[in-house]
């Protein structure tokens, strides 16, 4: 009878513990989630960020191993200071190297 009932303490004790540690993580992801809206909140908005022109698309002469062609790639121009928002915007030579007209 006294294992029984060492028993079920145990299992409760254990219920117990499992919820109290539970409802502290839940607690610990709110606070989380609260603090990172402010930051971001804080930054500013993400899409102003992200669509901030910083690069103008500058010409350039690629300068590959067995040929050259003309193209454009970018230059970081300063915070909001190009007319492109990312590197991509611009055609770029690949992997080969170049020079600016």
């Amino acid at each position: 009878m006294k294992k029984k009932l060492l028993f079920i303490a145990v299992c409760v004790a254990s219920v117990v513990a499992g919820y109290i540690s539970y409802e502290h993580q839940q607690k610990q992801k709110e606070e989380l989630s609260e603090l990172t809206l402010a930051n971001i909140e804080a930054l500013g908005s993400i899409e102003d960020y992200w669509n901030r022109p910083d690069y103008d698309c500058v010409d350039v002469t690629c300068n590959c191993v067995v040929y050259k062609y003309d193209s454009d790639a970018a230059q970081y121009m300063g915070k909001g200071k190009g007319t492109v928002a990312h590197t991509w915007n611009c055609t770029g030579c690949g992997s080969c190297g170049w020079t600016e007209k």
